[in-house]
């Protein structure tokens, strides 16, 4: 069971707000970064640190590893609708319909299938 047992902020104008969130998580102390438009860009844990960059439609788009610069996951957006999604250097990439429902999602390259998503009732 996790506990909180203090929360404390601090910022300065025009720069990220860093929360410091510590209790009984594991042990550890988290402390999480949002930039001025409260988007998450950075956490803080265990010795371990991610950061996050988002797009001008504040989609956020990358999640990278800030000790070795790494990208670990991406999205890539047409609009408002994603179409790609990469982890660890392979992308499956999204395929909707004219409603911008997701369809069909494909595998990366190399690979022999694919998923499709009905979403009306079967006969």
């Amino acid at each position: 069971m996790s506990t909180l047992s203090s929360l404390t902020g601090e910022g300065r104008a025009g720069g990220p707000l860093k929360l410091r969130l510590s209790g009984e998580v594991l042990g550890n102390t988290a402390i999480y970064q949002y930039s001025a438009l409260n988007q998450r860009v950075r956490i803080d844990e265990g010795g371990n640190a991610e950061g996050f960059i988002y797009n001008q439609n504040a989609q956020r788009v990358s999640v990278w590893n800030v000790k070795n610069g790494v990208q670990m996951q991406g999205e890539t957006y047409w609009g408002r609708e994603p179409v790609e999604y990469t982890y660890t250097g392979h992308a499956t990439y999204f395929h909707g319909d004219w409603l911008g429902t997701n369809r069909v999602q494909t595998p990366p390259a190399g690979m022999n299938s694919c998923s499709a998503y009905p979403t009306w009732p079967a006969n």
